[in-house]
């Protein structure tokens, strides 16, 4: 038996020995490429007009939010002016063909019949050396693009949105070290980086900032992951805040969004760097951050959780770390709720999302309500984290 690994869940496979009957099961990695068909859609789509152009949409998973497929720009349509001048000069044009085929055949005529009565030969050996041809040319088709077999436009005109109305944009160069290591997962990335692929990343990068400046809420979005990233406030003060977040291997861009928390997210920076220092802002406010990797040709990556935090100076505080015990062992089937305490560097708090729990390996421990449940035999870790970021980590051996 044969589970196929998705962009978001690793496979497994079992072999069975034909002696004595024993299984034998090995893990299969996460294959980023695999997209089930059921959770992709086209965002970003926009009809052309007669005054903009339009864009095809992009072809995006909603469970790992990569973008399978980047739109193309759809030209302007013909206005209804520029459709009756062609046709009339279409038409003016054929009018004038048959005026010029109706005297040439008439030319035709009269030589021929001349060449007859005085050599009484065939009028078909001779033709009449004066009479210049006339071609007939095809009307002119109207100017609209056409299409390959890869539903794309042969003549494509690069478009990037305006971004000019987020509070910050900041591009760095992206790192060309390419390195070919596992991430967390195990997943291999050789494949990714094969060919030239900037143009790729920007027109990903875009499409990113399109669904994520989109969002109505603060909540985390679909495939997110804490243990990936481990996105947390590094330092605060009362108009900064300094974010940072783990680091990948193999060649990654980071892009960070922020805004007041309740607000929609702005664009803040694209770089290649795990640190992020936004300045300029209100002592006692909450803000919320978050951070998207992507690969060399624009694959997500990973997603962080969405962080909360509020700057000094106000009556809020925030986690400032979590105690609870280091290790932890389980029989299968066995449920434990793990204990801890909160430390806080303020007496009042506010709370945008509770303390969450996740695992490393599900297969071995699962979260449910705030208690673990061993699975099989194993060691997974349980990561325990605030809405500012803040964590613990349990290591968790199931016997």
């Amino acid at each position: 038996m044969t589970i196929t690994p998705t962009c978001t869940k690793k496979g497994e496979k079992v072999y069975t020995c034909k002696r004595c009957g024993d299984e034998k099961t090995e893990a299969l990695l996460m294959d980023q490429s695999n997209h089930s068909l059921e959770h992709l859609s086209v965002q970003n789509k926009k009809e052309a007009t007669i005054t903009e152009e339009g864009y095809s949409g992009d072809v995006i998973c909603s469970d790992c939010w990569t973008i399978v497929k980047v739109g193309t720009v759809i030209p302007k349509l013909a206005s209804s002016n520029e459709n009756n001048s062609g046709t009339a000069d279409q038409n003016k044009e054929a009018a004038n063909t048959d005026v010029a085929k109706k005297t040439s055949d008439e030319k035709t005529n009269q030589t021929a019949g001349s060449e007859f009565d005085q050599t009484n030969t065939n009028v078909g050996n001779k033709q009449d050396e004066t009479m210049t041809p006339v071609n007939k040319e095809t009307p002119q088709q109207s100017h609209s693009s056409s299409y390959d077999g890869n539903g794309t436009n042969e003549k494509q005109t690069k478009q990037t949105p305006d971004l000019h109305k987020n509070e910050q944009v900041v591009t760095n160069a992206i790192s060309n070290n390419a390195q070919k290591n596992d991430n967390n997962n195990g997943n291999t990335e050789d494949h990714f980086y094969k060919g030239k692929s900037a143009q790729t990343l920007e027109q990903a990068v875009t499409a990113q900032t399109k669904m994520i400046v989109g969002l109505k809420n603060d909540h985390d979005i679909k495939g997110s992951s804490y243990r990936k990233l481990t996105f947390k406030v590094k330092k605060r003060a009362k108009k900064s805040l300094q974010l940072s977040w783990k680091k990948l291997p193999g060649r990654m861009t980071y892009l960070v969004y922020g805004n007041r928390c309740g607000h929609r997210y702005h664009f803040l920076k694209k770089t290649s760097k795990t640190t992020y220092k936004q300045g300029k802002l209100k002592k006692g406010t909450y803000y919320k951050y978050l951070v998207i990797a992507l690969g060399s040709k624009g694959q997500s990556v990973a997603i962080s959780k969405v962080v909360h935090i509020a700057t000094k100076g106000g009556l809020y505080g925030n986690v400032k770390a979590i105690k609870m015990k280091k290790t932890l062992k389980l029989k299968k089937k066995q449920s434990y709720k793990l204990p801890y305490k909160l430390v806080y560097d303020a007496k009042k708090k506010k709370i945008h999302r509770p303390i969450a729990l996740e695992s490393s390996n599900t297969k071995v421990v699962s979260v449910q309500k705030g208690k673990v449940q061993g699975k099989k035999k194993g060691i997974a870790y349980i990561y325990v984290y605030a809405q500012n970021g803040a964590y613990a980590k349990i290591k968790v051996t199931v016997k």
